[in-house]
């Protein structure tokens, strides 16, 4: 078979040749060879192709395997039930702030964050069953709030005078008349650097 001139070029030029590198004897076996790594490419290429398509679908299952397994969506509470339990905490709430275990602002606070307003109520903190505690979490922060002493804070002294009494060696135990009484106590207190 003969070729010619134009399809030597034709086929330098698809393979990627430099010039006279395809001659007549070995053209067709230079285009069988490219041919056959091409085909060994696309194949190499279909297998991985497959490969993905497999790592793929097994994810997908994985997912909705997991899917499956978790809720899709959180459990249903009757607004009522919910609307109930938070007056019931709103209550509680209330008798901490009357028996001075917590001051107002921290009970307003606390209850924006555990109960919510109404039609907004936070309905994770007040059921158990969404929680998934054994007791709701307000429930739990009130019985903690219950135990809570508030301490006052800042200085808070008395007069700190003791009444004097005064003993005479005679036996006479008359009490100090309120004007020497009154002059001790000034006397003390110059010597502490304190006024009366």
């Amino acid at each position: 078979m003969k070729i010619t001139e134009e399809t030597m070029a034709k086929i330098t030029e698809l393979l990627k040749l430099q010039e006279g590198e395809v001659t007549e004897d070995n053209a067709i076996e230079l285009l069988l060879s490219r041919m056959t790594e091409d085909a060994e490419k696309a194949a190499a290429d279909v297998e991985k192709a497959t490969e993905l398509t497999g790592k793929v679908e097994q994810l997908t299952q994985e997912i909705a395997a997991s899917r499956s397994k978790t809720p899709t969506n959180t459990p249903k509470i009757d607004p009522d039930i919910t609307d109930q339990q938070a007056e019931l905490a709103e209550d509680k709430m209330e008798m901490l702030v009357d028996k001075g275990k917590v001051t107002p602002a921290v009970a307003a606070s606390l209850s924006r964050v555990l109960i919510g307003e109404s039609g907004k109520r936070r309905a994770y903190c007040l059921s158990r069953r969404m929680s998934e505690t054994d007791d709701s979490i307000a429930r739990s922060v009130i019985a903690a709030l219950e135990e809570n002493d508030l301490v006052e804070l800042g200085e808070k002294t008395g007069q700190q005078v003791i009444s004097l009494s005064r003993e005479t060696p005679g036996g006479d135990d008359k009490a100090v008349d309120k004007e020497t009484q009154t002059s001790m106590i000034e006397v003390g207190s110059a010597q502490s650097g304190g006024s009366v």
